[in-house]
């Protein structure tokens, strides 16, 4: 089965906003959902690295040259 990558809830970049209306609470409960159904589904999960988008990025393109 394919992967999915996952952006695990993130507390100290965390932030509302006018486009983000979820409260850390309603996040972190959205992103455990997800994950949930996505896991039930059979996807292998790939948490992105808490780290700098440049960073984040290495990784994914690391985990899909394959």
């Amino acid at each position: 089965m394919p992967g999915v990558f996952v952006a695990p809830l993130w507390p100290e970049i965390f932030r509302q906003d006018n486009e983000r209306k979820q409260t850390m609470d309603e996040a972190e409960r959205t992103f455990h959902a997800l994950v949930a159904v996505y896991a039930e589904l059979g996807y292998e999960l790939v948490p992105l690295p808490l780290a700098p988008v440049e960073t984040r990025l290495r990784f994914v393109l690391s985990e899909t040259a394959s």
